[in-house]
């Protein structure tokens, strides 16, 4: 069965391992074209989302295919059999209108959609999106919900080696783009504390960390900034160190998790979202509390209780609390006077991949059951 993702390959990476190690019988293909009117709407991407939040209207984009249609994120309007999958609760109404869920208008256009013979089912990426997602989308009505919602985690294969881990106890972030979001400053924060107390470890931060921490932290014994390293780079990288910390407040999934966990490394997440589903405290990792000096970006339903600007824009005034700061150092001396803890650890995060509960073969039973059930 040909089973056509769309987007062009899904323009993330959850869904490389999905096209590289697809469910048996399955066939992944992305050659695509837009039909009328879509690119019109790709050109003028801005200027239409304005207007779509204005109107209370709908993300849509309408699509031809010859196959049954996998929807990476994006509600379509099709010919073809399709499902949909999503990482949050609040999908199709951008970043600017959160509140779209409740017009009458938004409603209807997407119950037009969503509840034609043609939807086989939306895919929520955990338990906590599809719990906001049926939240947020009960308009649909308890039998699309209870029949048609279901969890498929992306997830990635287990990827041990022989690699020799560094000498000494070495943590790891990534942030990407997103610095403050991923928790990059209490990160820094907490190292240096670690440092001033005397314990000997290093801490490799992969992103885009502003000048002016750079420079503050740069003298911190231990601390290696990269901006950029190639996927495979950082990979390699990753199976070397001892643990990641990822304290984000702006994820809703976080593929690197499950990146460190197929190398046996075991990691630090703020719950936030779906981190403690991807990471059980104290078994393959450790999951704090939120800082109550910054907000969240998403409520227990999915929705963005901020708007994009608002949320980035609220980080030049953020200085993390101290008892935020204290609990990640706290967690992270627990580990460097413990390392067996964190070797542990790490070995019940690889179960996880390898025939786990976060498994490929986890993965591809539930996206199996939506396809054949739409043949």
């Amino acid at each position: 069965m040909k089973i056509r993702l769309f987007p062009n390959g899904g323009v993330h990476s959850a869904y490389l391992d999905m096209i590289d190690n697809p469910p048996e019988g399955i066939e992944y293909v992305g050659e695509h074209s837009y039909a009328p009117g879509s690119a019109f709407k790709v050109g003028g991407r801005g200027l239409i989302s304005w207007v779509l939040d204005a109107l209370d209207l709908p993300y849509v984009v309408p699509l031809n295919s010859d196959y049954f249609v996998h929807s990476c994120q994006k509600l379509i309007h099709t010919n073809a059999d399709f499902v949909i999958d999503t990482e949050h609760g609040n999908p199709f109404m951008g970043s600017d209108n959160i509140n779209k869920h409740k017009s009458a208008l938004f409603r209807s256009l997407v119950s037009k959609i969503l509840l034609k013979d043609n939807c086989k089912g939306v895919l929520p990426w955990s338990e906590k999106a599809a719990g906001a997602f049926c939240m947020n989308f009960d308009f649909l009505g308890d039998r699309f919900l209870t029949e048609k919602v279901i969890v498929a985690r992306p997830t990635t294969i287990p990827c041990r080696s022989m690699t020799k881990k560094f000498d000494k106890f070495t943590f790891l972030f990534i942030g990407g783009y997103s610095f403050y979001a991923k928790g990059g400053l209490q990160t820094l924060a907490a190292f240096n504390h670690l440092v001033d107390l005397g314990h000997d470890a290093e801490l490799i931060m992969v992103g885009d960390v502003p000048e002016h921490l750079k420079m503050k932290y740069n003298d911190v014994k231990g601390v290696w900034f990269y901006t950029r390293l190639q996927r495979t780079t950082l990979l390699d990288l990753m199976s070397k160190c001892h643990c990641l910390v990822q304290p984000s407040v702006g994820d809703t999934y976080g593929m690197s998790l499950l990146e460190a966990k197929a190398r046996g490394v075991p990691a630090i997440v703020v719950d936030s979202f779906a981190e403690a589903e991807l990471v059980e405290n104290g078994k393959s990792g450790m999951v704090l509390k939120p800082d109550m000096n910054l907000k969240l970006r998403f409520d227990n339903y999915g929705r963005k209780i901020l708007s994009k600007d608002a949320f980035h824009s609220q980080f030049r005034s953020y200085n993390p609390s101290f008892k935020h700061v204290y609990d990640l150092m706290h967690t992270m001396k627990n580990l460097v006077l413990n390392p067996n803890t964190a070797s542990v650890m790490g070995e019940e995060a690889f179960k996880e991949i390898d025939g786990g509960r976060l498994s490929i073969a986890k993965r591809n039973e539930a996206l199996k059951k939506v396809y054949e059930g739409g043949l």
